[in-house]
Parts: C-alpha cells; sequence; structure tokens
C-alpha cells in the first residue's frame, strides 16, 4: 500500500476550550471518511479528549498519535537581548514512546499547579527537564532556537496554509531560522461549517459581539479537515515540510492503549515484602479494633481475605490506599472509604473503613474475588 502524501499532526479539539468546535468523534470520523490513516491530537493545556479519539479512532481503524499543548510561562517583563528564553509561547508535544506520555503529563500537570483552570503554564525548565519522549512543534519565531536546543533533531516549525498571505510571511520567517519544517492543517473543526461555532467561541474567550469580532475571527473556513491529497498540493514546492509529517508520525508509536495499568510501587525497607506488611499492618490494626483480642471469626476472616489479596497480587494497592487515609488523617482531611470496600475487614483494620463486616455479616465477595 503506498505511503500517504500527508499525516495530520495539528489537530485540536472542542477540548482546547474555546479554540476547536469539533468532538473528539467528529474530527476522526471526517479524517477516516477523507482517507486519513493516521490522526494526531494535541489539545491546549492537556489530554482530556484524548480518551474518546483513542476510542473512535479504534473502531475506525485510524492510528491515533497522542499529544498536547503546552503554554510556557511569561514572565511579563522586557527581555535582555542577551536572554535566549523568550517569555511565553506555545509548544505543540507529540508523543513518541511511554516516557514521553509520562513526560507530558508531568509537564501539564507542573502547568495547571500554578494557575486557575483550565489555564497552565509551564516554564523553559520544566519543559527541558520533561523533554525525552517528544517531538515539538513550535510556530513562533522566537521559539525557534530555544526550542532547537533542547529537543534537538525532535524540534519542527509548524507551517500553515490557509490562503491567507499574513501566514505565508510567517512561513517564510520560520523556514529562515533554519528550523525542519512541519506541515501542519491547524484543524479546529471538522468540516466548514464548524467556522461558525469557532466564531461564537472565539468572541466568548475574547468578550467581543461577532458584529465587532473583525480581525479577532479567523479570515476564513480552511481549518477543517481536508484530504491528504489536497494538503500535500498546497505544500508541493515545500517537499520536506510534507515528508517530516511521515517521518514524526513513524517515530510517534505510542498509542494510549499501549499505555495499560500497573500499581505504583510501594516502598519498602530492606528486607520487608508487601504481603508481610499488609498482614503486621491489618493484625496490629484488627487488635486496635477490637480492643486487643481479635475473636476467632475475625482472624479466619483476616486470613481468608489476605489469602485472596495475595493471591490477586493487590498487596500494594490496599497499601497504597491506607496511606493515602493515614496522611488525610495526619493532615485534619475528612477521608472515608465507601461502598463495598465496607465488606473487608482488612480495610476495616487498616482504618479505610469504619464498619465491622464480621458483627453485621457482610460479605467480603461482593467487595473482591477472584
Amino acid at each position: 500500500m503506498p505511503s500517504p502524501p500527508y499525516i495530520e499532526l495539528g489537530v485540536r479539539s472542542a477540548f482546547s476550550f474555546l479554540e476547536g468546535s469539533s468532538a473528539p468523534e467528529d474530527l476522526l470520523a471526517r479524517a477516516a471518511e477523507l482517507g486519513h490513516g493516521t490522526l494526531a491530537l494535541a489539545d491546549v493545556h492537556g489530554v482530556y479528549g484524548l480518551p474518546r479519539f483513542a476510542r473512535a479512532a479504534r473502531a475506525a481503524g485510524v492510528n491515533a498519535i497522542v499529544g498536547a499543548r503546552a503554554v510556557l510561562l511569561g514572565e511579563g517583563k522586557p527581555r535582555r537581548k542577551s536572554d535566549p528564553l523568550p517569555d511565553g509561547g506555545r509548544v505543540t508535544l507529540l508523543v513518541k514512546n511511554r516516557t514521553g506520555y509520562r513526560n507530558l503529563c508531568r509537564l501539564l500537570t507542573l502547568g495547571h499547579t500554578r494557575c486557575e483552570k483550565p489555564q497552565s503554564r509551564v516554564t523553559w525548565e520544566e519543559l527541558r527537564a520533561h523533554a525525552e519522549g517528544l517531538v515539538a512543534v513550535v510556530r513562533e519565531p522566537a521559539l525557534v532556537a530555544p526550542i532547537g536546543a533542547i529537543f534537538g533533531s525532535d524540534a519542527y516549525g509548524e507551517l500553515w496554509r490557509h490562503r491567507d498571505p499574513d501566514e505565508e510571511r510567517a512561513n517564510r520567517r520560520l523556514v529562515a531560522a533554519g528550523i525542519a519544517p512541519l506541515a501542519t492543517g491547524d484543524v479546529r473543526h471538522a468540516r466548514p461549517a464548524g467556522k461558525r461555532l469557532l466564531d461564537a467561541f472565539t468572541c466568548i474567550a475574547n468578550s467581543a459581539k461577532l458584529d465587532d469580532a473583525g480581525r479577532l475571527l479567523l479570515p476564513n473556513a480552511e481549518r477543517h479537515v481536508h484530504t491528504p491529497a489536497n494538503v500535500a498540493k498546497r505544500f508541493a514546492d515545500l517537499p520536506a515540510a510534507l515528508a517530516n509529517t511521515l517521518a514524526v508520525a513513524e517515530r510517534c508509536e505510542f498509542r494510549l492503549e499501549d499505555l495499560g495499568y500497573a500499581f505504583p510501587d510501594f516502598p519498602l525497607a530492606a528486607g520487608e515484602t508487601l504481603p508481610g506488611m499488609l498482614r503486621e499492618l491489618a493484625s496490629a490494626g484488627a487488635r486496635e479494633r477490637y480492643g486487643g483480642k481479635v475473636p476467632a471469626k475475625a482472624r479466619v476472616q483476616l486470613d481468608h481475605e489476605l489469602g485472596m489479596i495475595g493471591r490477586l497480587a493487590l498487596e500494594g494497592y490496599f497499601l497504597i490506599v491506607w496511606d493515602i487515609v493515614r496522611e488525610c488523617r495526619a493532615r485534619g482531611i475528612l477521608c472515608q472509604g465507601r461502598g463495598s470496600a465496607a465488606n473487608s475487614i482488612v480495610c476495616y483494620a487498616l482504618g479505610i473503613t469504619a464498619i465491622d463486616p464480621v458483627r453485621y455479616e457482610l460479605l467480603f465477595e461482593r467487595f473482591l474475588s477472584e
């Protein structure tokens, strides 16, 4: 099967708050209809739309590349000419592997800790510390040098062509800056009609009326999903910008379904084991709950539950929840286990729940079974 002439790596959905107007499923469906075999979603400030995007991609037989757009922290003060790091700006980050996904999520989390929802800002130091496993794409010429210094051969300049002369001038500045060119459609909506809703979102974001918005609005409806052949035709004079879309897509092997799930590692001292520590804590907690002497029925139930927890290799999970609850209690934070966890004497002994399941003859298997 011949390679596509172009792969779209510049999509943002309605999960980019007020910057995109189509749901991930609509974008994916339109892309599949137009012959795209691979598509990248990179929303602003987060990965909120990725689960829905990935599910739709699996159903349509399309490869879903994972990404997000990070906003760099601007200090709001004039820069010295000798300062190599510009204030502010955006960088699109596409995930190459599992390490990259972990770094992307950590970076976005750091960015949210210093801003009110839905905004986030990351520092250059944080970006540098979390660059491994990521491809960086920038549109602003001022970002070319510092992004290139951090990401090396994984740094690209984003070129747009939406029949807008201003864009063409910006494209020339990016190419002149020496960064590897990357063509994208800067997709904001699935079909041309989505521009109307995008205009309304733009007005909301800028507290403007549609009649008065003027140049706040995008000049046309070209930021919809195009066929790969259509985009390739627009960039025919820049073959490297097209070829780089294929090269980047090949490098971005990570898919959301590759993530799987693994319990975090619970830290142990030398010589300790997860089963041994859980049994010791549960036994001590049971003695405290029952006033020093654990009733025979409770001891039998405790052994039964610990055996099943061991067979399912869930000791680390129980220890992590115990640690969270213990920390909450130490800080005076209201914390209470709920639901069928109340059926477990291990949860009761660890202080996670407050109900004695033996006294009320509750069924542990409603909470956990093989």
